[in-house]
């Protein structure tokens, strides 16, 4: 039960209610298999799926490329939409557009963006430019931004910042450049900062590498104030005062 309509797409011998459409597409294996349109496409494996674009790839179950160049899903239950140079290995995942994104681990998901990298589990960077989430990095997030890396549990990484690592579980790094969440549960903020307790919260300011050097108002578990400045505000007028 093959139904190819157009000679030059081929459907092997022994696929099984396959449906082929397009130029130079090839379905060899699985069954409910099709390709729609497109060109120098390959799908294989039961239910898999590609509907338009070029050169396209999909062989596990249940898996998908909605348009896009160059794009290959070699896991099972995972998508492409739109992009090119897409690659997912890891299965519950998903890329939508961009261009050259990689997952290889579970459930992770790139939205936009170019070169970013998913190696962990239950990740997902949003927009940005090389972008990394390591092995070790499952349940993290990075949101926006260039060259930004987590390499430990539950980290974020938000705003349009540029080279900031969280590298301790449950740390953040709100925005900026080259801050560096160096222990749990700490947030920092600005550019060069670095924290130096767990649960720290820290605005740096300063030139280079993230370091605590940089930092110029830090509140420790405690509630303990750290300011380069000796003089804190408390924003009462005078009447207050009196």
């Amino acid at each position: 039960s093959i139904l190819n309509v157009n000679s030059t797409t081929t459907i092997s011998p022994g696929v099984t209610w396959g449906f082929g459409l397009g130029k130079g597409n090839t379905i060899s294996s699985g069954a409910y298999t099709s390709i729609i349109s497109g060109s120098g496409s390959s799908a294989s494996n039961n239910f898999s799926l590609i509907v338009n674009g070029k050169s396209n790839s999909v062989n596990n179950l249940y898996s998908t490329v909605l348009n896009g160049i160059s794009c290959s899903v070699t896991s099972r239950n995972s998508t492409v939409i739109n992009g090119a140079t897409h690659v997912i290995g890891g299965v519950y995942s998903t890329v939508i557009n961009g261009v050259n994104n990689i997952i290889n681990g579970t459930s992770g998901i790139v939205g936009n963006g170019l070169g970013n990298k998913v190696y962990s589990n239950f990740s997902s960077v949003l927009n940005g430019w090389l972008n990394n989430l390591s092995v070790a990095s499952n349940y993290s997030t990075i949101i926006n931004g260039r060259f930004n890396s987590i390499t430990s549990l539950r980290g974020f990484i938000g705003g349009a910042g540029d080279y900031n690592v969280v590298s301790a579980s449950n740390g953040s790094v709100l925005t900026g450049f080259r801050n560096e969440a160096a222990h749990s549960y700490a947030t920092v903020f600005g550019r060069g900062g670095k924290s130096r307790f767990a649960g720290d919260f820290v605005f740096g300011y300063g030139s280079g590498a993230a370091n605590v050097a940089n930092n110029k108002f830090r509140v420790d578990t405690t509630g303990q104030i750290f300011a380069v400045s000796t003089s804190i505000s408390l924003g009462s007028d005078y009447a207050e005062y009196l």
